[in-house]
């Protein structure tokens, strides 16, 4: 399970107007336990954390793909999101 903390802190880097999601991709290809953060951040209700956590998982995904598999299931249950973007 991760910690409270890096999952706020992501989301609020995110929720922020131009965050730097290459520096997010960077610190969680460094930190991997915020990838749960990510996956959470993809239910948001705010678009900014929505979005910029698929724009983090798809940086990551080319920096550090071996990171993802143990998300694989996750990844296939986006295929029959409504929302087109996280497809």
């Amino acid at each position: 399970m991760k910690p409270k903390a890096a999952s706020d802190s992501i989301a609020s880097r995110l929720s922020l107007p131009g965050a730097d999601v290459q520096a997010i991709a960077t610190r969680v290809v460094g930190m991997p336990e915020g990838i749960d953060a990510l996956f959470e951040g993809l239910g948001s209700k705010t678009a900014r954390v929505k979005y910029g956590s698929a724009k983090v998982l798809r940086m990551v995904s080319e920096q550090a793909p071996d990171l993802l598999y143990p998300w694989w299931d996750s990844f296939v249950r986006l295929l029959e999101n409504d929302n087109a973007f996280l497809r």
